[in-house]
């Protein structure tokens, strides 16, 4: 919906509208369900959902259609990143995770045998 050379900004808000959903949601329905109770609560969260899908219904049918679009190849170079400080990071993350297989398996073992 929004130009190419805005899809990085358009991302990041809807990341950033994603998460403020993912913290407010909560604290919203804590607070909702202290005043009226869970199954008011309940009901009540039924109107927004709605809302939400009736503007996206909207949002599709109203969108321009797109004849025709430039495809351009994607290539994801690997290797340039990994000689770098990345790839120290890398390392050492790596060899982390491969001293732990061992209590990792260890408990996964006790957790069968008990």
């Amino acid at each position: 919906m929004v130009p190419a050379s805005v899809y990085g900004r358009a991302y990041g808000f809807e990341r950033m509208m994603d998460n403020l959903g993912a913290i407010g949601g909560p604290l919203l329905a804590l607070g909702l369900v202290s005043l009226v109770g869970v199954r008011t609560a309940i009901l009540l969260s039924v109107i927004p959902g709605v809302l939400a899908a009736l503007s996206i219904l909207y949002a599709i049918r109203h969108l321009p259609r797109v004849t025709s679009r430039e495809r351009t190849q994607l290539k994801i170079t690997v290797r340039p990143l990994l000689r770098g400080r990345l790839g120290q990071v890398l390392l050492g993350v790596s060899s982390f995770e491969a001293s732990n297989v061992a209590a990792t398996l260890l408990i996964l073992r006790a957790t069968h045998t008990m």
